[in-house]
């Protein structure tokens, strides 16, 4: 592969998914505050439970035979199924737990196991993609330029994500950070059949 297109590649994919990240992970904390009862005990539930499934997400994304861009095109579909439900689905959720009573604990947990297909569908991405380095990438001085990048985009994230809810609202948040990952799949998809026609 051109050395160039891989480096364009790389950056750009984990650019996407460091940004999103962090920008789907603040518009879930401040999405489920008022439902779970307080800023504090929505940063634990949605942290945890983003955390502890991204990271199950990411072993799970080892293993099988897949190629490491055709995990990254599921990847994509399983996000965008789990970010769409959970999009439409929480305001029955929440209405039904006013109506029942529930008090923060077992708010706090219904939660958790929404957000939980989520993290799963985010931890795929960050593996997959150094697996894809590894596998089709003879430069290896990409892997730190993937780092790198990732960290540095998801530090942007965590810092545009709340004047983007202040100015366009939770909602714009929201599919900002879903189209971030769904160009990731879709730049990966045509990177690697590309690659594979050149």
């Amino acid at each position: 592969m051109v050395g160039a297109s891989s480096m364009l590649w790389v950056l750009a994919y984990f650019a996407f998914i460091g940004l999103s990240f962090m920008m789907l992970e603040i518009n879930m904390i401040n999405r489920f505050t008022i439902f779970i009862g307080s800023p504090g005990a929505s940063i634990a539930v949605v942290l945890t439970s983003i955390l502890i499934a991204s990271g199950v997400g990411s072993y799970v994304s080892g293993l099988g035979t897949w190629a490491p861009q055709h995990k990254i095109a599921f990847a994509t579909l399983l996000l965008f199924i789990a970010a769409l439900s959970l999009k439409f689905f929480t305001p029955a959720v929440f209405n039904t737990c006013y109506a029942l009573g529930a008090n923060q604990e077992v708010r706090g947990m219904i939660a958790g196991m929404m957000i939980i297909p989520l993290g799963f569908g985010m931890g795929w991405f960050f593996p997959s993609g150094l697996r894809a380095i590894d596998t089709h990438f003879s430069e290896s001085h990409l892997v730190p330029w993937a780092i790198s990048i990732n960290g540095f985009m998801s530090v942007v994230g965590s810092v545009i994500a709340l004047p983007i809810t202040l100015w366009y609202g939770f909602n714009n948040l929201f599919w900002l950070a879903l189209s971030g990952y769904i160009l990731t799949g879709l730049l990966t998809v045509a990177f690697f059949r590309k690659s594979a026609s050149s």
